[in-house]
């Protein structure tokens, strides 16, 4: 029937739609770098630091420079 062939076509419309915001959202949390790709994009923030070097967490007391904050915590317990 016309209406059961209208289901049809807004599953199959409705289907794509969600494949592609899934690929989206893959897109967004691949590294540009090497092509890993995380389920959390605070993890590829991190991870893409592997690549570029930058290290935004410093030490006050010394000239240590780590890219994660945990490591600054880790590394403070030595002063």
């Amino acid at each position: 029937t016309l209406f059961a062939n209208n289901a049809i076509n807004l599953n199959h419309i409705s289907n794509n739609n969600n494949q592609r915001l899934i690929k989206r959202d893959r897109r967004n949390d691949t590294c540009e770098y090497c092509g890993k790709v995380f389920k959390n994009c605070s993890n590829l923030t991190v991870h893409r630091r592997s690549h570029t070097g930058e290290k935004p967490y410093k030490c006050e007391l010394c000239a240590y420079a780590c890219a994660q904050s945990s490591k600054l915590t880790r590394h403070m317990k030595t002063h």
